[in-house]
């Protein structure tokens, strides 16, 4: 248990005062360290990994939806997949796939790579799965810019005409416990967009809307990484250090956790669709074996046991 005052885990709404300006900040503590310490991820593929989930809860906590939403972002670059989904009320689940070969080549070339460099051409899907009664929402993006955040801004000003900037940082840290101390993975976020409301009559002496955004932009602009990830540092001082000069207001924080929707009776339910020839083909040493790609749980089973499945 960390021993710190301020809460992990949460997305924080907020608003600056007397403009037409939302935001959301994301905390991740012992979330985003359950869901990559179960994989052992390089460590580009790991940040990638950590900000796509700081991205989901704020896509999950400004819809009003019941389901599952995934944020998938998939290329033809050594990074070929990252997924990270968001199921109400509160759990998150994440994995990438990547050529280890082709990682470790660009690792050791080093030098100023940008996102793309890692997952190449491709583009960002926003999904949204309200259950087997309804139809599923779909919305693409291309991959564009020097990060996934490029990536989320081009979503929104595309699908929604929103003007959106956000920062992200994700790192191993130091973070105090009971015990002692450990390094931990962290990951933070902000997001801010502009909300122009074209039917408001501008009051005498008031500060142009566009000249309000512009601001917030250089203050975000300002954020250090170490601030996004400090557990002494509350998103609450974080932001009135960044907008107090316009005041900020904040609203009910959300909380999250790690979870995953495997379990054994999904996996048997998978493995019942195929025919006994493919199900014998899939046989090691007698048995089955079923790997989750999100929280890495392992699964065995015998044909036995999937054909007492059926009968049940």
């Amino acid at each position: 248990m960390v021993t710190q005052g301020f809460p992990d885990n949460i997305c924080l709404p907020f608003q600056i005062e007397n403009a037409d300006v939302r935001g959301q900040i994301v905390r991740l503590g012992d979330t985003v360290d359950e869901v990559l310490t179960k994989h052992d991820y390089p460590l580009p593929v790991s940040q990638f990994v950590g900000e796509l989930l700081t991205f989901v809860v704020m896509f999950g906590t400004s819809l009003k939806f019941e389901g599952k939403l995934s944020l998938q972002v998939s290329g033809d670059g050594p990074v070929s997949m990252i997924v990270a989904d968001f199921f109400t009320p509160d759990k998150l689940r994440a994995y990438a796939q990547y050529d280890k070969a082709k990682v470790a080549t660009l690792e050791a070339e080093g030098g100023d790579l940008t996102f793309t460099d890692w997952v190449g051409k491709g583009s960002l899907a926003l999904i949204i799965d309200q259950g087997p009664e309804t139809d599923r929402y779909q919305g693409f993006v291309p991959l564009e810019g020097n990060n996934l955040g490029d990536c989320l801004q081009t979503y929104f000003q595309q699908s929604e005409q929103l003007a959106t900037s956000v920062c992200a940082a994700v790192a191993q840290v130091i973070v105090p416990q009971d015990e002692g101390a450990k390094e931990s993975w962290r990951a933070g976020a902000i997001m801010l967009q502009h909300l122009p409301q074209p039917n408001r009559q501008k009051v005498a002496g008031e500060e142009d809307p566009k000249e309000i955004w512009n601001r917030v932009n250089i203050l975000l602009s300002t954020t250090e990484p170490h601030e996004l990830l400090d557990p002494m540092l509350s998103p609450e001082q974080l932001l009135f250090r960044l907008f107090h000069e316009d005041g900020v207001r904040v609203f009910d924080a959300r909380h999250f956790q790690a979870g995953c929707s495997c379990d054994a009776g999904r996996v048997l339910s998978v493995l019942r669709r195929f025919d006994e020839e493919d199900q014998r083909d899939m046989l090691q040493d007698g048995k089955i074996n079923v790997r989750c790609e999100f929280c890495n749980a392992a699964y065995d089973f015998t044909l036995e046991d999937i054909a007492a499945a059926e009968k049940s």
